[in-house]
Formats: structure tokens, sequence, C-alpha cells
């Protein structure tokens, strides 16, 4: 699950649009097509994350580079266990489902600021904000109120 940033011409920022229910087409067209994708990526992700945790770094940057891959598998195990949630419809979900998900992208939310705190500027910040999180904890919350 992705989303297209747009820009804001007055500000010079790029924000994440809503969800919509077009942008869910193709996939509630072809549910077992968008599982089998993110289950491949749930699997690749787990193994990515299994290898990545016998490493033993010495090196300060060696550390930062796997805490930084650590944190992508991490991403896309999360993004694997929310994209099946939009062939449900609205409010037909899981309440439990979904607020474990909250829960889980507000912990990512809060480590993504601090990794990549010391990488980007708080403006490229603010994007990786709006595009890795807060589209989707507006879905989220959207989804756990119908």
């Amino acid at each position: 699950m992705s989303s297209r940033p747009t820009l804001d011409k007055p500000t010079g920022q790029r924000f994440a649009r809503p969800f919509t229910d077009k942008d869910f087409e193709w996939a509630r067209k072809n549910p077992s097509e968008l599982k089998n994708v993110y289950e491949r990526l749930r699997i690749a992700a787990t193994e990515s994350k299994a290898m990545l945790e016998k490493l033993t770094p010495r090196e300060d940057r060696h550390k930062t580079r796997i805490a930084l891959w650590l944190w992508a598998c991490d991403m896309f195990l999360f993004y694997a266990e929310l994209a099946p949630q939009i062939l449900i419809q609205k409010g037909s979900h899981d309440k439990n489902v979904l607020e474990q998900l909250k829960a889980n992208c507000e912990t990512l939310h809060a480590r993504t600021r601090r990794l990549l705190s010391s990488h980007y500027t708080d403006y490229t910040l603010q994007s990786e904000d709006q595009v890795r999180f807060q589209i989707h904890l507006a879905y989220l919350d959207e989804m756990m109120c119908s």
C-alpha cells in the first residue's frame, strides 16, 4: 500500500492524500493476487529480518545500517498486515485487529523519527510522516469508526 503525495504549492510541502475506494479497485478485483503479493512480502521481510538479527556489528556505522534494514523489514511486515484489510468492506473489520495495526503503526512512527532524524531534515521527516504513517492512521481510524 502506498500513497501518492501531492504538492501543496503555498508551503512547498508534499502531503499524502487520503485513500479512496478508487485506490483499492485493483485489489478488490484481484483479491487472491493481492494476498499472494503481500504474503510473499511478509515471507521475504521475515527471512531478511531473521538474517539481520544474527549479525553482530562492531562499528557504529554498521550498527546504524543494520538498524535501518531492520526498520525497513518491520515497515514491510506492517504493510503486509495492513494490506488485506482493504479487502474487507467498511463496517466489517475486526476492531481488535485494527487497534493492533494502529498500535503497530504508532510504534513504527516513533521509531522512524528516532532512526531517521539524524539522516533527514525536519522537512523531509514531515513528508515521511505523511506518506508512511498519517495516511494509514487516518485509514485505520476511518475503518474503526465505521
